[in-house]
């Protein structure tokens, strides 16, 4: 909301989360202790009183339940929640990823959100990328 409020514009490419320095391990990744401080900051400026951890369960137990009404594939659910899933993830998903599949993978998430979002969006109205 912060960066909004000064006038940032965002587009697909964005990224949603800015460390300016601080939380990068590597080049490319992000401690997730670091991550986490940065959420439950959030969270209780919210002023909500619960463990970042809940909003990862809250997110399993929604794809899950996705998964089960065959919206998403398993190991595309892996995938999404971080984890080295099973043998077949480890053959597709957990190589770079042809753009073809991202953007059948983000077909299947935009499907799985009605069980993810705590607010309900107007018959027809998808998460568009562009």
């Amino acid at each position: 909301m912060e960066r909004k409020t000064k006038g940032e514009k965002f587009t697909y490419d964005t990224p949603s989360l800015i460390f300016e320095g601080k939380g990068i391990k590597s080049p490319n990744m992000l401690k997730t202790q670091l991550i986490t401080r940065d959420i439950r900051d959030a969270i209780r400026t919210s002023g909500l009183n619960m463990r970042p951890y809940v909003l990862r369960g809250y997110f399993a137990t929604a794809l899950d339940i996705a998964e089960s009404k065959g919206l998403i594939l398993h190991p595309w659910r892996m995938f999404i929640m971080g984890h080295n899933g099973d043998i077949d993830a480890r053959d597709s998903t957990n190589k770079r990823l042809p753009p073809n599949m991202i953007e059948k993978m983000r077909e299947s998430y935009n499907k799985c959100t009605k069980y993810i979002e705590t607010v309900i969006r107007e018959p027809g109205l998808t998460y568009s990328p562009r």
